[in-house]
Formats: C-alpha cells, sequence, structure tokens
C-alpha cells in the first residue's frame, strides 16, 4: 500500500469528492469526519497548526485515511498542579466540538492501519515525539485495529478513559419508552409547562434551512450568554472563535441537509435551544443551553420531552446528547452510553522516551496513593499548604442554610453536609483540585437551599456544573457528600507492562 501526505490545504479542498465517498463506505461513518466538518474546524481552529493527513493507496485507489494534523505545543501531565512538556505533537483535526473522531477505512483496514503505523513509526519518525488520539470511540474498530499495529512494532501507548457519552436508542414506540421515564419526572414536567403556559404563549420551533438563518442564530447566541455556561466560559457565543465556528457550521449544515435548530420560545423570547445536526439517521445535539432567568420551569426538560417524542416519531434510529454524562441527560438515557477514550503513542526519541517515562510514573502515583479512595500524597500537601479552606459563617437562625462540617483526620480533608433531619455525616474524601474547596462548598449550599425549596431544576444546574467540574456529589439520608474525580487508566502500552 502506498502513502502519500496532503499538507497542503488547497490539496485537501481538492479531496471533497473521494473523502466522502469513501467515508459512506467506511467501518465508522460520521459526521466529524466528513470533509465538510473538517473544513469548517480547520477555518476557525487551525492557525498554528499544519494539516498532516495520510491518504493510503490500493493499487491506485483509496482505501484509507488518517486526518491528522501536526504542530509544536504543551503535552499537559497534570491540570494542577499545572505540569507541562513541550512537544511535537500528532493529533487529529478535532478539538472539545468535534465530540468524537476516528479513522477513516474502506477495504482492507488491517493492512491500511499497518501502513499508516509503519509511515509514523518508520518514515517521519523525526517529526514528532507524541501522537495523541483523543475521542476515539472504545467500541470502535479502530482502536483494536491500531493497538495490535502498535504491538507488532513494539512502540509503547498508553490508553485513558475520557468521557461517557449518553444516548438514547429508538427501538421501541414513544409509549413504550415514555413509561421507563419517572413518573414523578412527568408529573413536574407537566405542572411547570402548566405554570408557564398560564403566563403566555409556549411554541416550540424547528429551523433546519439558510432562511432566516442569521436572525436565528442571534437569537441561540443570545440565549447562550444568558446561560450558566457563559459564566464558566464553556457557551456556544463565550468566544469569537466558537461563534464563528457553530455560525458557519450552521451555513454548510444547512446546505447539506444536515441542520436541525429547535428553539422553545415563551411570548416569542427564546428561553432554550437545541442545536443539532441529523447525520445517517441519528441526532447528534451539540449544543443544548437555556435562559438562567427561567430555570425555575425546567425549560431545558420541556424542550427535551418534546424534541425526544418528535424523534420517536419520525423514525429516527439513534438521540446523540454527546458530551459527558450529566444528570439530566440520565433521566433520558436509562444507562445508554458510548465510552471515549484517549491514546497517547511514544516516540523512542529522547523527549518521546521522557514523555513515557513521566506517564508511568504519573500513572503509577495514582495507582499507588488513590488505593482505597486516598489522596495522592502531592495533592494532600498542595491542599493543605496552598488552599486551605475557610469555613463560612452560617446563620442558624436561617432554617434555609445548612452547618458545613470540616474536620482534619490524619492527612485527609473531609467534608460534609448534612440534612437537617440527621445527625450523622458521611465522609468524602478529596482526590484533586480543579475547582477550590471554597467554590465546592458555596455551590453545594446553594444546591442544599435550592432542593429544600422544592426547586429540583436548579439543584440539577449546580450538581451538572460540579460534575463539569470534575466534582462528584451524592445525596444519602446521612447528608450530600462529594469528592473529586479524577479519569481512571483503562490499559497500558508495551512499556506499560
Amino acid at each position: 500500500m502506498e502513502i502519500r501526505v496532503v499538507n497542503q490545504y488547497r490539496d485537501f479542498l481538492n479531496l471533497k469528492e473521494q473523502w466522502n465517498d469513501l467515508l459512506k463506505r467506511s467501518l465508522h461513518p460520521i459526521v466529524f469526519l466528513t470533509h465538510q466538518w473538517i473544513d469548517t474546524w480547520w477555518r476557525s481552529f487551525g492557525s498554528g497548526k499544519s494539516l498532516f493527513i495520510l491518504l493510503v493507496y490500493d493499487n491506485n485507489e483509496l482505501s484509507a485515511i488518517a486526518p491528522l494534523m501536526i504542530h509544536e505545543a504543551d503535552h499537559v501531565l497534570l491540570g494542577k498542579p499545572h505540569i507541562v512538556i513541550k512537544a511535537r505533537k500528532i493529533e487529529f483535526i478535532a478539538n472539545v466540538h468535534s465530540n468524537r473522531v476516528d479513522f477513516i477505512f474502506g477495504n482492507k483496514p488491517s493492512e491500511a492501519c499497518e501502513a499508516i503505523v509503519k509511515f509514523l513509526i518508520d518514515d517521519c519518525s523525526k517529526q514528532w515525539d507524541i501522537i495523541s488520539l483523543e475521542y476515539l470511540l472504545l467500541q470502535s474498530p479502530s482502536v483494536a485495529l491500531l493497538k495490535n499495529a502498535l504491538r507488532q512494532k513494539n512502540m509503547a501507548y498508553r490508553q485513558y478513559a475520557l468521557i461517557s457519552s449518553p444516548f438514547v436508542p429508538i427501538n421501541c414506540t414513544w409509549k413504550e419508552y415514555e413509561q421507563n421515564i419517572s413518573a414523578t419526572h412527568k408529573r413536574n414536567m407537566a405542572r411547570k409547562i402548566k405554570k408557564l403556559s398560564k403566563n403566555g404563549k409556549v411554541i416550540y420551533k424547528k429551523y433546519d434551512n439558510t432562511s432566516d438563518l442569521e436572525s436565528i442564530l442571534e437569537q441561540i447566541f443570545t440565549v447562550a450568554s444568558k446561560s450558566w455556561k457563559a459564566k464558566e466560559n464553556t457557551a456556544l457565543s463565550s468566544t469569537e472563535q466558537s461563534r464563528a465556528f457553530y455560525t458557519d457550521l450552521a451555513y454548510t449544515a444547512a446546505k447539506e441537509g444536515w441542520l436541525e435548530i429547535y428553539v422553545l420560545y415563551f411570548n416569542e423570547i427564546p428561553l432554550v435551544f437545541y442545536f443539532a445536526l441529523r447525520f445517517d439517521n441519528r441526532l447528534l445535539i451539540l449544543k443544548t443551553e437555556f435562559d438562567e432567568n427561567y430555570s425555575e420551569y425546567s425549560v431545558g426538560h420541556m424542550l427535551t420531552m418534546n424534541q425526544l417524542k418528535n424523534d420517536f416519531d419520525r423514525g429516527l434510529d439513534e438521540v446523540d446528547f454527546l458530551g459527558p454524562t450529566m444528570p439530566w441527560k440520565t433521566t433520558y438515557c436509562k444507562g445508554n452510553v458510548k465510552d471515549h477514550i484517549s491514546l497517547h503513542v511514544f516516540n523512542k526519541n529522547y523527549r518521546g522516551l521522557c514523555l513515557n517515562v513521566a506517564h508511568r510514573t504519573k500513572d503509577t502515583l495514582k495507582k499507588l496513593f488513590e488505593h482505597n479512595g486516598m489522596v495522592i500524597w502531592y495533592r494532600q500537601r498542595e491542599s493543605k499548604s496552598q488552599h486551605k479552606l475557610s469555613i463560612p459563617e452560617i446563620d442558624a437562625s436561617d432554617p434555609a442554610k445548612e452547618e458545613i462540617i470540616l474536620e482534619q483526620e490524619g492527612k485527609e480533608n473531609i467534608l460534609s453536609i448534612p440534612n437537617d433531619n440527621d445527625d450523622t455525616n458521611t465522609p468524602r474524601q478529596q482526590i484533586s483540585n480543579d475547582i477550590p474547596e471554597e467554590e465546592v462548598i458555596r455551590l453545594i449550599s446553594e444546591r442544599t437551599k435550592a432542593r429544600q425549596e422544592r426547586d429540583w431544576h436548579r439543584a440539577d444546574e449546580i450538581r451538572d456544573i460540579l460534575v463539569n467540574k470534575g466534582v462528584e456529589i451524592s445525596d444519602s439520608r446521612q447528608g450530600t457528600t462529594w469528592r473529586y474525580v479524577n479519569s481512571k487508566i483503562h490499559e497500558d502500552g508495551l512499556d506499560g507492562r
């Protein structure tokens, strides 16, 4: 098999027809691998990077594509404390907006994968230090093919778990599916819809073409600016770069017949939206955000319930919520998730060996010091010296507030927020410092107050914020407890055995 490298944008543009034709015949056809998606992504996020697309030809017929790019960047070993190593990296043409990526394999996938790995290792090893392939589906056939090819070349690699992405498989009628949704949730939604409808007119609208698309995008950007994600700087309109990307994507997707934007209006005011793509008879929800001023009505759930019913009625195969698991998603997905991984391959040059040793050391320390939930020693030390927790004063006369108890036991920080009617607490242990403890306590206190006021939607929002920040919380009779969560290692490569 012959490998050809595409590193010029104009050459990439000329591949559109061949590219998409191969994708249709591939093992894993997804919208994030289409020529249109990658072209849109590159124009928004490609600055400072170089195309490194590998085309595999079998007897002059395109057999596989590796949609890669190459650049020099900081490779993060630890988020906090911030430990990075400068490295020349080969990655997929993707980032967090792409949700999932893969190789495009047509006929003879095993031989094509071996040819790609051989080319990277034997022919261009001087150009890179580490290959970081993120957001691969764990169930993808490419993962097994890639690892087998790496073993044959005696290359060290490490595999890490990333996210579990919820989805709804549509394999029954809406009536049958709806029976599995909590009766309490359905009653609450009916009550809130009725409450909102008393004050005005509630309307659902769908947009799927370029007609007045500019106005629709301005509406959803306005909603995004009023969402909790705007405070976290992760909203659709938080940066000029992401705003430009989704604007460009909307016009491209509408032209291809993929775009589906759903908006819930109240008296002509947009409250919540879905920015979605329909591809291969699946609906992929790229972004969904809502106006926090209407959080008491659970407008996000209103749109989701209405949209799911519509998707069942029109005979889709699947609704993919993308992104990480969140409590609101589990209400509808019932444990159906797609696991994603990252795969790091280390070169045998000096930097590659240093990166391999650094990863192995980090992973070994995690395994040693996280046993049975214990805290990594340097995390404990940093936690005490840099992030000492100040206990906020609690007004005992206010029943909506709860006592916050912080205790020291050996080297472990233990925090518990008990319920009013419970005298005991259950400790949870700190694993990371990705969000300050003070902020965690403040959010949990706010969530507790929302639960006491039966504002379940606000409580769920706060839980989602904490989950996004790497904090897991648990409610029980003994109280609300929390802990930081780190990604677990699934598998090591040759040098990790």
